[in-house]
C-alpha cells in the first residue's frame, strides 16, 4: 500500500508474476503499468512502445479544458519576446557517452509582448562538431505566420537564407502541372507570391 490514512487503502503497487509493475489508486483504478518489457503504459495495460499514453476524451481548444493527453510546462521561463518555454528534445543516430547531445528539438516560444502568445521553435544541428548547439531552424509564430531560417516572419511564409550559392526555394515538376500556381482573387489585393531580392553581397 502506498499513502493514505492508517487502515485506509488508497493506492497500491503491485509486482505480478511476469515481472509487470502495476500502479494503482483507491485499491483498484489501475493507473500505470511498466511490463516486462520496460515498456509504460499510462491508461493501457498494453503498451506497443517505450511510453504509450491512452487519452479519455477528446482534445477540445479550450484553454482549461485540461483534455491534451501529455502536457509540457516550464514556468521557469523568462517572459520576454524570444523566450523558450516548454521544450522536447532528440539525440542523434549514434549518440555515445554518459551525456547525450541535443542535436534537434521543439520548445514552445514567446513570439509577442504578451507572455500568452505562444508559437513554436524548431531546432535542428547542422554542424559535425558534437560540442555546438542546435540552431533555430524553423518558427510558427502566434498568429500562425511560419518563418524558415527566420525567427520574425511577418508574411504567412518567409523564408531567408544567407548562403550565397543555393537557392532560398527551389520548385520543380517532374512531369505536366505547374510547378508554382498563385492565384488571386482580385487585382485589388496584395502579392499572393512575391520574390525579392533584398542584398546582392
Amino acid at each position: 500500500m502506498i499513502g493514505g490514512a492508517p487502515g485506509i487503502r488508497s493506492g497500491s503497487l503491485v509486482m505480478r508474476s511476469q515481472a509487470e509493475v502495476m500502479f494503482t489508486t483507491d485499491g483498484s483504478n489501475l493507473r500505470m503499468i511498466i511490463d516486462s518489457n520496460g515498456y509504460v503504459g499510462i491508461g493501457t495495460t498494453l503498451p506497443y512502445f517505450k511510453t504509450q499514453i491512452a487519452g479519455t476524451q477528446e482534445f477540445t481548444l479550450g484553454y482549461r479544458d485540461f483534455t491534451s493527453d501529455l502536457h509540457i510546462h516550464n514556468p521557469s521561463a523568462t517572459t520576454a519576446v524570444g523566450a523558450y518555454a516548454g521544450a522536447i528534445t532528440f539525440g542523434g543516430t549514434s549518440a555515445t557517452g554518459a551525456t547525450p547531445l541535443i542535436t534537434s528539438g521543439i520548445a514552445a516560444v514567446q513570439t509577442d509582448t504578451d507572455s500568452e502568445q505562444i508559437g513554436l521553435a524548431f531546432f535542428t544541428h547542422p554542424s559535425s562538431n558534437g560540442t555546438v548547439d542546435v540552431e533555430e531552424a524553423m518558427r510558427i509564430t502566434a498568429a500562425g505566420y511560419v518563418g524558415i531560417g527566420i525567427t520574425n516572419p511577418g508574411d504567412a511564409l518567409s523564408v531567408y537564407s544567407s548562403i550565397n550559392d543555393i537557392h532560398t526555394i527551389k520548385a520543380a515538376k517532374a512531369n505536366r502541372g505547374n510547378a508554382i500556381y498563385a492565384a488571386g482573387q482580385s487585382a485589388a489585393v496584395e502579392d499572393v507570391v512575391k520574390i525579392e531580392q533584398t542584398s546582392t553581397s
